[in-house]
């Protein structure tokens, strides 16, 4: 079942941000707590900073860094440089219209996460992951394939699932709240 939607993303559904810059933008969400922006934007900081890997076919390939994760690898991807990467895009989008597919894109993927019928797929989707790595783990006699497999175990504890959906249902209304509502026209009186 969903989450019934905040008031605050149901008033930016009927009126939208009017023609909101990317300095009102900034300006709220400047304000808001790191932890909950990054959680928030965490998606769209990809898609607008585009972050680069320093890692080449040819090191990958040669087993060079397999005890490294992609993210030592990658160029910072965080507020300061989404802010940036936004601005270079003046020069070929309207201010509004960023602000507003930056808004429907995390708010899209927020509420889907605050979803119940959404997550409960999620924990599915994990559980059958788990019993075939687990099957996996039993039956294999590689050492790194094992090693592997108990890290892939390690990153997603069932125990976990329920409040992650909680969590995700928190970001969603805290990002409602301190960003979509400030930045939605009042209603006319």
């Amino acid at each position: 079942m969903a989450i019934e939607l905040h008031e605050a993303h149901e008033a930016y559904f009927r009126k939208g941000v009017g023609s909101c810059t990317l300095e009102e933008l900034f300006e709220v969400v400047d304000g808001i707590n790191p932890r909950m922006r990054d959680a928030a934007f965490q998606w769209v900081y990809i898609w607008v900073a585009k972050p680069k890997s320093d890692l080449s076919t040819q090191d990958v390939a040669s087993g060079k860094y397999d005890h490294d994760t992609i993210a030592d690898h990658m160029t910072a991807v965080n507020w300061p440089t989404f802010k940036r990467a936004c601005l270079a895009l003046r020069s070929q989008l309207f201010d509004s219209w960023l602000v507003v597919a930056v808004l429907d894109s995390i708010l899209n993927k927020l509420w889907q996460r605050a979803d119940r019928d959404y997550w409960s797929k999620v924990i599915a989707d994990r559980f059958a992951g788990q019993n075939e790595w687990l099957a996996r783990l039993a039956s294999s006699t590689d050492d790194r394939e094992r090693e592997a497999l108990r890290g892939l175990l390690e990153t997603c504890p069932p125990e976990e699932s329920e409040a992650e959906y909680s969590t995700n249902v928190a970001i969603y209304n805290y990002f409602c709240e301190s960003v979509v509502k400030p930045l939605t026209p009042a209603p006319a009186s």
